[in-house]
């Protein structure tokens, strides 16, 4: 995720010197959030990415510049190694690093797409760190202007895929390649990438978010200019062709998007609806047609998304970090449709200005961020929530092993969350049946961890087709109980 911002931050006349590559020791804390800085210094656009490692460290790529001139901007990696943070120079060139996006391949090395946008470059560019031979930097694309909004993914077998803005014709572009192919040089300035423009309808491709799907193929979320929409492009692995999907269209919506995939294959999307100068929240099976969204009741009369970063905790649930117009950048955590809790994370200033946030493997929750009252790059993590197992006791006198709530939205139309809750981690299945009693879908199947867990689904069954509307039941199975509710899907 990498938040586009689209002005200056107001540093007026400031000359300063770059600081030196390590962290600083400030420490502060909000409420359970810890918060230090990584880095000091007027980062002049606060271009920056995160992603976290098998070992639960965090790592953030960003952009910094010395000077209020655009010129002298370098792009820079760190990782939190225990309490200290390890920075460096990626490319140290004038005026690299904008628009940069960080993920880890499956050996946790860093990988970073960037703009250069020196004066005599304008080009999408590549990053790859490797053990003995440190970084290493390739142009991907070339032909002129191009590489803004730049947004990376990487799959399970190491399959890579970069969408971008192409400025000069206002396209949105896809760049190919693989983990291994991307490292050796090929011939002619792309090296080992292939090339293609996947939307040339209007201005296409900014603020740009990139997955893998279940299917393996990509999913792009990104904002359509010409027209005020939030669109996907989801390529089909069969037929090798991109279906374009509209996720919200209401009015000005789509800026500032962030992504990601999860365990049920569904998509979830946080962007910026600017007609109501709100934060939303989307999701849909794979990217396929038939989006949910909805608006996240943030603080009244408080503009909020302008950016926002979306994880999800180990129990699936989905949380997302974002800036309102007070300047506080703020948590929201999903707990149904259309309930949400929200809570502050540093209120100390004009924070948040760019920003990304994780959650690893043990829940705690990572948030690296611009803080332009002091012109530092911010880190602040918290503890994840301790599991909910909101089991009711069984009136027969045992204590039952799971639970099921009532799914929400009820009825639904293009996705509703099935509440379930297990007393201790193990396997369990959820399933839909009709009302003959036949399993049409199983929206999920394997391990689940101790406490509650939201699991959603579309109305489709297991190869995706849309079941009728009518009466369903969903029954969870689990330690040798199984616990039966109905629900109506009505398109």
């Amino acid at each position: 995720m990498h938040p586009i911002r689209t002005a200056l931050i107001a540093l007026g006349l400031l000359t300063a010197v770059p600081a030196p590559l390590s962290a600083a020791p400030e420490a502060g804390a909000s409420g359970a959030w810890t918060i230090t800085t990584i880095d000091n210094g007027p980062f002049l656009s606060g271009y920056l990415s995160m992603d976290i490692d098998s070992m639960n460290r965090p790592h953030v790529a960003y952009y910094v510049g010395s000077t209020i001139v655009f010129e002298t901007g370098t792009l820079r990696h760190g990782v939190k190694n225990g309490g200290t943070w390890n920075l460096e120079t990626v490319d140290p060139g004038a005026s690299v690093g904008q628009y940069c996006t960080l993920r880890l391949d499956d050996q946790d090395r860093p990988m970073i797409t960037y703009y250069d946008n020196s004066e005599t470059e304008r080009n999408l560019m590549f990053a790859w760190w490797a053990s003995g031979t440190g970084w290493t930097r390739t142009r991907v694309d070339t032909t002129g202007a191009t590489g803004q909004h730049t947004s990376l993914a990487v799959s399970g077998d190491g399959a890579l895929a970069i969408g971008y803005f192409n400025v000069d014709t206002a396209d949105f572009m896809v760049a190919r390649s693989t983990v291994t192919d991307a490292r050796v040089p090929g011939p002619g300035p792309t090296g080992a990438w292939s090339v293609e423009p996947v939307d040339e309808i209007g201005t296409v491709g900014q603020f740009g978010s990139a997955v893998y799907n279940d299917l393996g193929g990509e999913v792009f979320t990104y904002y359509d200019a010409s027209l005020g929409d939030l669109v996907s492009e989801r390529y089909l692995t069969v037929g090798q062709a991109w279906q374009r999907t509209g996720v919200d269209i209401p009015g000005d919506v789509g800026r500032f998007v962030d992504t990601l995939f999860d365990p049920w294959n569904f998509i979830h999307v946080s962007y910026y609806d600017a007609g109501q100068a709100k934060l939303k929240y989307a999701a849909a099976k794979s990217a396929r047609s038939g989006w949910y969204s909805e608006t996240i009741p943030t603080e009244p009369g408080a503009d909020a998304g302008r950016p926002s970063a979306i994880a999800q905790n180990p129990s699936g649930n989905i949380e997302i970090a974002y800036r309102d117009a007070r300047g506080w950048l703020m948590l929201a955590r999903k707990i149904k449709a259309y309930d949400w809790i929200v809570a502050p994370i540093d209120q100390s200033g004009t924070v948040g200005e760019a920003l990304d946030f994780g959650i690893d493997a043990t829940g705690t929750r990572h948030v690296v961020y611009y803080d332009a009252t002091n012109r530092r790059l911010r880190y602040a993590t918290a503890p994840g929530d301790p599991p909910i197992v909101g089991v009711p006791d069984d009136p027969t006198g045992g204590a039952p092993r799971v639970g099921l709530g009532a799914n929400s939205p009820n009825p639904f139309a293009a996705v509703t969350w099935i509440p379930l809750t297990l007393v201790a981690a193990g396997a369990a299945n959820l399933d839909i049946l009709d009302v003959a009693g036949r399993r049409v879908a199983t929206p999920h199947t394997g391990e689940l961890a101790a406490g509650s867990h939201d699991i959603p689904w579309d109305g489709t069954d297991d190869g995706g087709r849309p079941l009728a509307n009518g009466v369903y039941f969903y029954r969870v199975s689990a330690g040798g109980e199984s616990v039966t509710k109905k629900l109506v899907l009505a398109r």
